[in-house]
């Protein structure tokens, strides 16, 4: 019977110092998203939408997209 206590309470502290650590510890923060340049262009992904800085967008011709996959999917939908 003591084993069992003295497991018990061994694994009832390690959830205490887990969830103190967790919670009152430093918070995490997460990146903050990248501001865009003042006056920058916003554009419009032409296959998802999204819209972006136009820096950030891939470009061609009049249409921008937001990834090279998307370019590549917009081009290959479009008859020639």
């Amino acid at each position: 019977m003591g084993l069992i206590r003295l497991l018990t309470y061994i694994a009832l502290g390690a959830i205490v110092w887990f969830f103190v650590k967790r919670y009152l510890g430093k918070p995490q923060r997460s990146q903050p998203p990248q501001p865009t340049k003042p006056g920058e262009l916003i554009v419009q992904c032409r296959h998802c939408g999204l819209h972006l800085p136009q820096s950030a967008a891939l470009q061609e011709g009049d249409n921008h997209f937001c990834s090279a996959d998307h370019r590549r999917r917009w081009t290959v939908r479009q008859p020639r």
